[in-house]
């Protein structure tokens, strides 16, 4: 097991599959939200996605359809022109559109 450093107090006991929260920045790292179990300091910080959690994390993020590129077609949603599914109007880049 890897364990993350504590940047309070020191300690190397941080387990990352024990997190608050994580947010997928791309396929193999991620912004973790932790508690250290020594101090309780809560620590945000970007690390890669340990191994053992890298099947349970590609899967959620295939569930929420969260992209990280895994495709999903939808058959019927043919002209989702800006891939954020059926019924967006945003388009991009956002300005404004006052002459």
């Amino acid at each position: 097991m890897d364990l993350k450093e504590c940047p309070r107090c020191k300690s190397k006991s941080i387990d990352l599959t024990k997190y608050i929260s994580l947010m997928m920045v791309s396929m193999h790292q991620a912004v973790f939200t932790v508690r250290c179990p020594v101090c309780g300091h809560i620590v945000r910080d970007i690390w890669p996605i340990p191994q053992q959690m890298m099947g349970q994390v590609m899967d959620a993020a295939r569930r929420l359809g969260a992209g990280m590129g895994i495709s999903q077609q939808d058959d019927d949603d043919t002209d989702d022109e800006d891939g954020l599914g059926e019924g967006s109007d945003i388009d991009f880049p956002f300005h404004d559109t006052k002459e």
